[in-house]
């Protein structure tokens, strides 16, 4: 994709992919496009979020251009691994459990972005999710790393500082 936008004479401009910098850049640069190390591509001509189904039409687009095949777009795919864990909390808990969250994970000192109703945990090999589940007394986690055994760490110590809440 990047030799794509470079033949078309396009500038690549890199920043770093902290939540919501992406969508904030496109529209700042009035940029064409955009794609994340997690592997999401922003189109404007769509909106300046991913969408699944309008991104395959553009790569698949650009693919027939090229004449490339499509078990190409999993050939050099990261092979990230994730995993997933729900911890049940009490309803009494609940109130305020978003700012709980985030003053503990400032006490455990790690570096983490506020998002709307879940903090992304950043690790040097990956990240997690906490997340305030909506419809049920639970906090849903969700961790990402190309070491299963990391991803599994991260999801164990942050299961370890909620128990605490």
């Amino acid at each position: 994709v990047k030799e794509f936008i470079e033949d078309a004479g396009f500038p690549i401009k890199k920043v770093e992919n902290n939540p919501g910098e992406i969508s904030r850049q496109i529209r700042e640069e009035r940029a064409c496009f955009a794609a994340a190390d997690t592997l999401k591509f922003y189109f404007t001509e769509f909106a300046p979020f991913s969408d699944g189904n309008f991104i395959l039409l553009k790569i698949l687009e650009i693919m027939t251009a090229q004449k490339d095949l499509l078990s190409s777009l999993t050939k050099g795919f990261p092979k990230g691994t994730k995993i997933n864990k729900t911890i049940p909390i009490a309803p009494d808990l609940l109130d305020n459990v978003h700012n709980r969250l985030r003053e503990a994970t400032e006490e455990k000192g790690y570096k983490y972005h506020d998002v709307i109703n879940e903090l992304k945990v950043i690790e040097n090999d990956g990240y997690a999710l906490i997340k305030v589940a909506l419809h049920r007394n639970a906090i849903l986690l969700s961790a990402e790393s190309k070491d299963k055994t990391h991803a599994q760490k991260l999801i164990n110590d942050l299961e370890e500082m909620i128990s605490k809440l």
